[in-house]
């Protein structure tokens, strides 16, 4: 039974003179199972990001420029109001002539490779983006290694010069890292949105905030990033979304 369901359960049993009290009492439990279940939640994601930062500061180490994608690069953008936005694992990409050498680094860190269960890796469904490393898993870590973006018809290196022409740099856990830049951002919000439909709540989000805080220029950037990664699904999309009103003037 939930929690909620329990207490209104007590309070139709309650004597009509401990019922005003108890109705007190159920949105005060409520707010702090909540704080709770935000504490935990901020914990998790403090876990992924010191995992990022290990996996990024390994693989400098090794002469492997590596980038952050999504989960705390889409915080700190979209995010900046104090909701939490959750995320799963750690996205990085590196250059597909060093992806290699960027899978041997997750080897000396104990990461084994791991088949995604949804199959969203599957070249069935597009070219081959991304490789998903496991440690300790279940209730280890995840890293998602990147050399290309889904959907992306373009070859593997023009597709990686054309997402890390602008990035910025941004603390993750304890390290300094290269986070994507505003188009790239953009790009990668409706391409999430386009690839996974209206029913994934995650990913509307993120790109209803993305069309509030994003500019026209940003937009205009991020479509002809869709061109030279060669996705015209994304680019017919990223143009859809500029006509509707995407981005501030």
């Amino acid at each position: 039974m939930e929690r909620s369901g329990a207490i209104r359960q007590i309070l139709a049993l309650a004597r009509p003179e401990n019922r005003a009290y108890a109705e007190q009492v159920e949105p005060a439990a409520e707010t702090r199972h909540a704080k709770v279940a935000q504490t935990l939640e901020a914990a998790r994601l403090r876990r992924i990001d010191r995992v990022t930062a290990e996996v990024v500061v390994a693989l400098r180490h090794a002469g492997v420029r590596a980038i952050v994608l999504k989960g705390p690069v889409f915080a700190e953008w979209l995010y900046r109001d104090g909701t939490t936005r959750s995320y799963d694992d750690s996205d990085v990409m590196v250059a597909p002539a060093q992806a290699g050498h960027a899978a041997d680094v997750l080897r000396s860190l104990g990461f084994e490779p791991w088949v995604e269960p949804s199959d969203a890796y599957s070249e069935a469904m597009a070219a081959k983006h991304a490789a998903c490393w496991a440690r300790d898993w279940p209730g280890g870590a995840l890293v998602d290694l990147h050399d290309s973006l889904a959907g992306a018809c373009a070859d593997k290196a023009t597709v990686w010069a054309a997402l890390t022409r602008e990035t910025v740099t941004m603390r993750v856990g304890d390290a300094l890292v290269e986070g994507t830049g505003p188009a790239a951002n953009a790009l990668i919000v409706a391409l999430h949105a386009a690839n996974n439909g209206p029913g994934h709540a995650r990913s509307l989000e993120d790109l209803s905030r993305a069309l509030e805080l994003a500019d026209a220029g940003t937009w205009a950037a991020a479509a002809r990033l869709a061109a030279e990664a060669e996705n015209v699904r994304l680019r017919q999309e990223v143009e859809r979304l500029r006509g509707a009103g995407g981005g501030n003037e």
